[in-house]
C-alpha cells in the first residue's frame, strides 16, 4: 500500500503526530495494553494523509528518537554491570537464533550460508527502542530485582553485535558498489572498527565529563551558570547531547560517502550506535567516580527524560507510519522462518540463563520463569529490523556469484517488515501482559510474603519517616497533595518523609509512557486517626481501671435519616466541618448513637462508617495488582512498622488499624485506665481515656497486633460529588426556612391544585 501524502502544513501534521499519540496512547493505558503499540497505531493511520515533508523526514525523525534511547542506555550502564554474563546472555542467545534462521534458510530456502546468515543477521536483534523504555519502567516497580537491569544492559549489546555481525557479512555478500573483499581484510577492519569506537568512545566521555564538571573553576565560572542551577542543568544537557549527536555523526554516511572511512575497507570508522552508548557511559562513570559529582548525571537524566516525552511520541509514530498490512500474505512463507528463529531463541536463551545463573545469584526455582521473562524481553522487533531490512536490496547484494540475487534480497526486505509488524505489536502486548508475572514470581522472599504476618521482612517498596523537631500543629498547615518530601504529624512530634527511594527515577517522565505511573514513590502521611484512635496494651490478667460500658466492632451502618423540626433547623451548626446533631440507630450489635453531617438530607438512605478514622493515607503509583508495602514511623524515639497491602488500580488509599469501638463510662476523667476484653482472645486490653471523647461516647481503641488494612469505600463520597450535594442540601434547608416564615401558605386539595 503506498502511503498517501499532502502539502499542507508541517506544524498540522506535528499536532496530529502529538496530539493523537497521546489520546490513543491513553485509550491503550487504560485498557491495559502497551501504550507504544497505541501510538504506533496513530502512525499508521498517518500514512493515509502523511504530511509531504515529515514524510521525507520521517527516517531522521526515527533516529534522532532513536538517539535519545542510546543515550539513556548510556547513561544508566555503569562499569559494573559489564559483568560477564551481560556479554553472554547479549552474545548466545542471539547467536542460536541467528544460526537457526540460517540453517533453515540454507537446507529449506536454498539459500546460500552468506545469504543465509544475513538474513539472520537482520532478523535477530531485540528491539531496544522499545525493550529498554519498558525495562526502565520494570526497574521502577521492582527495584530490587535483577532482570530488569539485565535486559537494559543486555539490549543495546545484543543491538550491536547484529549490526557488527550485518557489518562483516556485507563484506562478504559482494554488494554492486564494492569490489570483493577478502575475508581476513572484513574481519580485520571490523575489529578496528569495534577498537576505535571504543577509544573515540572513552576520549569523548573523559573530555564531556571534565568539562562539565570543571565549570566551577574560575576559569568557565565567567561564562555559565552554576552547575547546581536550573540554567546549569540545562547546559549540562546541551553540552552532552552535543558531543553525543557529534558521536553519532562520525560513524554516519552511506556507502561511498562516510564522515570517516575506514579506507583500506569500505564502511565508516566507527559504529555510530555503540559509540553514543560508550561516550554516555564512560560520561557518567568519570562523573560518579572521578569527579564525585553523581548530581550532574542525576540531573541531565531529568532533562533527558523530559526531552524523552516527545523522542517516544516520534520514534513509535514513525515505527507505525511504516507499517502496511499489505504483506500479511506473505506470513505463509516467513512463519516457518520466524518458528525455527524463535525456537532456537529460546534454546539460546535457556542455555544463557543457566550459564550465568550462578554468577547471577540465582536458584533452581527462579530458573523458569527467569527463561520466560528474558525470552519476552527478546520478542519485541523494530529499530534493527527497520534499519537493516532495505539494505540487501537498495546495495544490491549477492551481485556476483549468486543465482538468485533479487529473490533473497526481496524476502529479506519484506521479511524485516513483517517482523516489525508482527513482533513489535505481539511482542510488546506479551510483555506488558506477562513481563510483571513473572518478575512478581521470582522477586525477594520478603517481597513476596503478605505483610499481615508480624515476622515479614521490608517489602520493596518502602520508605523511612524521620523524626523532626516539628511542632503538632503542622497537621492543620500541610497540604493534602506532598508526592516526594513531604511533613506529616504524628501524636508527640512532626515527622518528614525523607531519603529517596534508590529506585525512584530522577529522569521524572522515563518510565511513565507505558503506564499511568507518575515520579512518585510510594509515601505516607499520618491523618487524624493516628491521634484520635487510642492504643491498647494486652495481658492475660485483668489490669485495674474502668471497665468499658459496650465495645463494638466496626461496621458500615444504613439508617434513615430523621426529619428535623424547624427551630432545630435554624440552630443547627453551619460550616462544611461543623458537628451535627445526634441520631440513635438500633443494629445487631445493640443501640449505636451516630453524628448527622450537615449535608445528610431528612428522608434520605445514608450509610454511617461507625469505626476509627483513618491513621494513614498512603500514595504510590497504580498498578494493576496489589502489592505490599511497609512504612516505618519514628516517634518518641519509638519504631513503628506499617504494613498494609496496597490494592490495585488506586493512587492513594486511607488506611485504618484494626481497632474496635469502646463505650466511654460516664463520668470518666480524662487519662483515666479503661480496660475492655479482647474481642477475639482471651487477653485483656488496657488503655488511658483521651483528652476529648467524641459526643457519641465512643473512642477508638487500636488491638495491639499493628495491622492495618485499606479503609472501606462503602457508602463513602468525597470530592465534587460531595460538595455539589451539600451546596444542594443548603439551598433546600435554606427554602424551608424561608417558606416557614411566611404569613400563609396556599391550601391545595388532594390533586395538588388550589383551592378556590
Amino acid at each position: 500500500m503506498e502511503t498517501a501524502t499532502y502539502e499542507y502544513p508541517v506544524a498540522l501534521g506535528l499536532a496530529y503526530i502529538l496530539l493523537a499519540g497521546c489520546v490513543i496512547r491513553a485509550i491503550f493505558v487504560c485498557f491495559g495494553l502497551p501504550a507504544s503499540v497505541g501510538v504506533m497505531l496513530s502512525g499508521f493511520i498517518f500514512q493515509h494523509f502523511f504530511q509531504n515533508d515529515l514524510f521525507f523526514a520521517r527516517d531522521e525523525l526515527q533516529g534522532l528518537s532513536f538517539f535519545l534511547v542510546l543515550l539513556i542506555a548510556g547513561l544508566e550502564i555503569r562499569s559494573k554491570d559489564l559483568q560477564g554474563h551481560i556479554f553472554v546472555m547479549a552474545l548466545l542467545p542471539a547467536s542460536f537464533e541467528l544460526l537457526g534462521i540460517a540453517v533453515y534458510a540454507h537446507y529449506v530456502l536454498e539459500y546460500t550460508p552468506v545469504e543465509g546468515m544475513v538474513l539472520g543477521s537482520v532478523l535477530v536483534a531485540m528491539g531496544d527502542g522499545l525493550v529498554i523504555p519498558k525495562m526502565k519502567e520494570f526497574s521502577q516497580t521492582f527495584s530490587d530485582h535483577p532482570l530488569p537491569r539485565l535486559v537494559f544492559a543486555w539490549a543495546p549489546l545484543e543491538a550491536s553485535f547484529a549490526l557488527t555481525a550485518f557489518g562483516v557479512l556485507t563484506g562478504l555478500a559482494s554488494p554492486a558498489h564494492q569490489a570483493p573483499t577478502p575475508l581476513g581484510t572484513i574481519l580485520l577492519a571490523n575489529l578496528l572498527r569495534l577498537a576505535a569506537t571504543l577509544v573515540l568512545g572513552f576520549v569523548l566521555g573523559c573530555v564531556s565529563s571534565w568539562f562539565i564538571a570543571s565549570r566551577q573553576k574560575p576559569i568557565l565560572q565567567r561564562l555559565f551558570h552554576d552547575p547546581d542551577t536550573e540554567g546549569g542543568k540545562t547546559e549540562g544537557f546541551l553540552i552532552l547531547i552535543s558531543v553525543a549527536l557529534i558521536a553519532l555523526s562520525l560513524g554516519k554516511g552511506e556507502s561511498g560517502s562516510e564522515v570517516v572511512p575506514m579506507g583500506f575497507c569500505p564502511g565508516s570508522m566507527f559504529q555510530s550506535e555503540l559509540l553514543v552508548i560508550i561516550t554516555a557511559s564512560v560520561f557518567a562513570n568519570r562523573c560518579c567516580d572521578a569527579y564525585q559529582s553523581p548530581k550532574i548525571v542525576s540531573d541531565i537524566n531529568t532533562v533527558v527524560g523530559q526531552v524523552w516525552v516527545f523522542g517516544q511520541v516520534f520514534l513509535f509514530s514513525m515505527l507505525g507510519s511504516k507499517m502496511t498490512l499489505d504483506i500479511l500474505p506473505e506470513l505463509k512463507s516467513l512463519g516457518p522462518v520466524m518458528v525455527c528463529g524463535l525456537l532456537a531463541r529460546v534454546v539460546g536463551v535457556t542455555a544463557g540463563v543457566l550459564l550465568t545463573m550462578r554468577s547471577r545469584g540465582r536458584t533452581c526455582n527462579q530458573v523458569p520463569a527467569d527463561i520466560g521473562f528474558c525470552f519476552l524481553c527478546t520478542l519485541p522487533r523494530a529499530t534493527i529490523q527497520g534499519a537493516l531490512g532495505a539494505e540487501p536490496l537498495k546495495q544490491h547484494f549477492f551481485h556476483i556469484g549468486y543465482g538468485n540475487n533479487s529473490v533473497v534480497t526481496n524476502f529479506t526486505f519484506t521479511a524485516a517488515r513483517l517482523y516489525v509488524l508482527c513482533y513489535s505489536v505481539i511482542g510488546m502486548i506479551l510483555l506488558n501482559s506477562f513481563g510483571p508475572m513473572l518478575l512478581r514470581s521470582t522477586e525477594k522472599e520478603e517481597t513476596q510474603r503478605r505483610l499481615d504476618s508480624t515476622d515479614s521482612e521490608a517489602a520493596s517498596e518502602s520508605a523511612l519517616l524521620a523524626e523532626s523537631p516539628s511542632a503538632e500543629d503542622e497537621l492543620s498547615q500541610q497540604g493534602s497533595s506532598t508526592p516526594q518530601l513531604e511533613k506529616v504529624a504524628s501524636r508527640s512530634a512532626s515527622s518528614v518523609a525523607s531519603g529517596e527511594s534508590h529506585w525512584q527515577d530522577q529522569g521524572g517522565m522515563l518510565h511513565t509512557f507505558e503506564s499511568k505511573n507518575s515520579t512518585w514513590r510510594p509515601s505516607c502521611e499520618v491523618l487524624k486517626g493516628y491521634k484520635t484512635t487510642c492504643r491498647a496494651t494486652a495481658s492475660k490478667q485483668r489490669p485495674p481501671g474502668l471497665l468499658a460500658e459496650k465495645v463494638f466492632k466496626p461496621e458500615h451502618i444504613h439508617f434513615k435519616v430523621p426529619e428535623r423540626s424547624t427551630m432545630q433547623r435554624l440552630l443547627r451548626p453551619r460550616g462544611r466541618h461543623a458537628e451535627g446533631r445526634l441520631h440513635t440507630v438500633k443494629t445487631p450489635q445493640g443501640e449505636i448513637p451516630l453524628v448527622l453531617s450537615s449535608n445528610m438530607k431528612p428522608g434520605q438512605e445514608e450509610t454511617y462508617h461507625f469505626g476509627p478514622d483513618p491513621d494513614f493515607l498512603i500514595r504510590a503509583d497504580p498498578a494493576p495488582h496489589e502489592r505490599p508495602m511497609t512504612f516505618q514511623l519514628r516517634t518518641a524515639g519509638k519504631l513503628q512498622t506499617i504494613k498494609v497491602i496496597f490494592p490495585p488500580r488506586v493512587r492513594e488509599v486511607e488506611i485504618v488499624p484494626d481497632a474496635v469501638m469502646v463505650k466511654v463510662p460516664d463520668g470518666a476523667k480524662p487519662g483515666a485506665a479503661l480496660v475492655l476484653k479482647h474481642p477475639n482472645d482471651n487477653l485483656w486490653l488496657r488503655t488511658q481515656v483521651p483528652q476529648k471523647v467524641p459526643a457519641t461516647g465512643f473512642v477508638a481503641v487500636a488491638l495491639p497486633s499493628l495491622r492495618y488494612q485499606p479503609k472501606s469505600e462503602e457508602g463513602f463520597n468525597c470530592g465534587i460529588g460531595d460538595l455539589c450535594r451539600e451546596i444542594c442540601t443548603e439551598l433546600d434547608e435554606a427554602l424551608e426556612v424561608f417558606a416557614s416564615f411566611l404569613p400563609f401558605q396556599e391550601d391545595t386539595g388532594a390533586d395538588g391544585m388550589p383551592r378556590a
